[in-house]
Parts: C-alpha cells; structure tokens; sequence
C-alpha cells in the first residue's frame, strides 16, 4: 500500500494536465497547461502573450487542480497546490525537455520542425515550486483531502 505522499506522487505522474489559475489586472484567469513533474515540482510552458503569461510576469502566486473528468462525485480525486511559478533560464529550459519529451513524445515536433521551433523558443518554461499541497479523494469520504508536506 503506497502511503499519502507516494500516492499523490504516482497521480501527477500518471496525469498530463493541470488547471493553472493566476490574477492579474483583468482578475482571476484559469487555463489548462500541460506538465511535468519532478517531485511535487511542476514545469510547464506558456508564451508572455498570453493572459496567464502576463499575469505571472505579473505575480508569480498560482494554484493547480489535478484532475480527471469524473461523472461520480464519489469518484472524485486530485491535487490541489498552491505556491509560486517562477520562470526558468535558459539553461534550465533546456534541461526539461528530456522530460517533456518522454512524457509528450508529440512535442519532438516542435524542437524538429522549423515551423514551430521559432514558438518554441520564445516559449518561457516555469516552474511551480509548491508551498501547500493537498489530495483530495471523495471515495474516503465526501471532500475528503489531506495535507502533504512540498518537501
């Protein structure tokens, strides 16, 4: 039986997409990103045009729901992290794309491809470090959640 950490852990591992909510001028804003994980460390790309690529340049205060698509409210099971993204250099974006790669074997387009490599690299990498995390899982009793150290 893998305990709460561990769990936690292999649902992030085993998901592919976070709700990113940030604030900025225009309020609060929520988009789907796609991530990957290093712990309870999430990267993941955007472009400073965007809405959340501005809020974020803005403050770097964020919250991430993890989650499936359930029909059942029983069923119902996710993370839930709030902490601070920070852009990542150069050198450090560099260094995620073995693992956006493994997980995404569909972005080798946009590093091989010279009509997306230009979007590429202009796209910011940032990184999520956490400072509160929280499962939820329904199936142990209604909004059942449980605190997890981020370290």
């Amino acid at each position: 039986m893998l305990d709460l950490r561990q769990q936690a852990l292999s649902y992030l591992e085993s998901h592919h997409v976070m709700t990113l909510a940030t604030y900025g001028t225009g309020g609060p804003w929520a988009t789907a990103v796609f991530y990957v994980n290093d712990g309870f460390n999430l990267s993941f790309l955007t472009e400073d045009h965007t809405r959340h690529g501005r809020n974020l340049a803005a403050d770097p205060r964020v919250a991430v729901a993890v989650h499936e698509d359930y029909a059942d409210w029983r069923s119902i099971k996710g993370l839930q992290i709030q902490g601070r993204a920070k852009p990542l250099s150069q050198l450090a974006k560099a260094g995620t794309w073995p693992a956006f790669l493994a997980k995404f074997p569909t972005v080798g387009v946009f590093v091989s491809d010279a009509r997306y490599m230009a979007v590429m690299a202009r796209a910011r990498v940032y990184r999520l470090e956490p400072e509160e995390i929280w499962f939820l899982d329904n199936a142990k009793g209604f909004s059942r959640r449980e605190r997890i150290s981020p370290r």
